[in-house]
């Protein structure tokens, strides 16, 4: 099917590319998108010289004998784990809940790489695709490859593209009031110069928890990196941390920076918890892996799974085709480095 009359058809009856070429491939009635939707398309298809596929008819044994369509996910490499177990979870217990009729996909790229992934994909045969951990490189380069089609990405705002996220703003501040119910009075930040957008809500959210509850943050003591490799962490946090009036609590932007952190912290001779205090932004099971281990806030990957499900499956059967986005709650891991009495 050409991509040129899927995009004319879906500009002429005003629906998304992706809606357009599930009818026009005989996948209307599975994917439960309305008679009145789907005549319309083929009409216009019709107009167009087009021949539409018949719809597929179901096997004696009550099975499609063409299969679940399929839904590409995308999966940075430095999320591997039991992240990836727990969102695919979350995705398979919505797939089944609800019977959708799809299948997941799924291939693994490196951080500022997905284009070259992306170029060994048959992204005409998919109907949409997830995508977990893409930099903004990688949300750039997915806009470009999948036009029309619907893509939702994890924790990446500001593109246009849907996107399932935890709000950071939000995030921030209970991470302030968990510092400030501990008894702890003179925070820090630990993040990098160039942040994402997510990254800088949660620094927002932070700052203003600070102040409302009473909290002394002094942007002098903020750990700003330009890159969180573990020699500048080093560096840097040491020259935070030796000071006289040091924070006793950190709140760390990058799981990539903790172990500068800690190392910093060993040098100094300071003790987690005891006398300093850590909140990681990040995946918990990474973070169980350091030692000490790292209390961590974020979303549950189980809810990341089965809400990109979700969102993916109404952006295509309600043929919804301006980009949409979710939130998520934050949910804190409890480990070490803050104690929770």
């Amino acid at each position: 099917m050409a991509a040129a009359i899927v995009k004319e058809i879906a500009e002429r009856v005003g629906m998304s590319q992706s809606t357009v070429s599930i009818v026009l491939n005989g996948r209307g009635d599975e994917m439960r998108i309305s008679e009145k939707t789907q005549e319309r398309i083929r009409r216009e298809a019709e107009k167009l010289g087009y021949r539409p596929k018949p719809r597929k008819e179901k096997e004696k044994n009550g099975k499609d004998p063409g299969g679940p369509a399929q839904v590409l996910l995308l999966w940075n490499e430095k999320l591997l784990g039991v992240d990836i177990a727990h969102f695919l979870k979350g995705a398979f217990q919505k797939i089944e809940k609800e019977q959708y009729r799809i299948e997941l996909t799924v291939r693994f790229f490196k951080e500022d790489r997905l284009d070259e992934k992306l170029s060994e994909a048959d992204t005409a045969k998919y109907i949409g695709a997830l995508v977990s951990g893409p930099s903004v490189r990688d949300a750039e380069n997915l806009e470009a490859s999948f036009p029309g089609l619907p893509v939702i990405v994890m924790n990446r705002t500001g593109m246009q593209l849907s996107s399932i996220y935890v709000d950071g703003y939000e995030l921030g501040k209970k991470t302030a009031r968990l510092f400030s119910e501990k008894g702890l009075k003179k925070p820090a930040l630990v993040m990098q110069r160039h942040s994402s957008t997510g990254c800088r809500f949660r620094a927002m959210g932070f700052t203003e928890g600070c102040h409302d509850y009473g909290l002394i943050l002094d942007e002098k003591d903020n750990v700003i990196l330009e890159n969180p490799d573990t020699e500048e962490t080093i560096r840097k946090t040491e020259e935070v941390m030796k000071k006289e009036d040091r924070p006793d609590c950190l709140f760390v932007q990058h799981l990539d920076a903790v172990p500068g952190v800690l190392e910093a912290l060993r040098g100094l001779r300071l003790r987690v918890p005891d006398d300093v205090s850590i909140i990681a932004y990040g995946p918990d099971v990474a973070a169980r892996n350091y030692y000490p281990s790292i209390t961590t806030v974020g979303g549950r990957f189980e809810d990341y799974g089965e809400t990109s499900t979700e969102l993916l499956m109404t952006l295509i059967t309600k043929q919804i085709a301006t980009p949409m986005n979710k939130i998520i709650p934050a949910v804190f891991s409890f480990h070490d480095s803050f104690r929770q009495d």
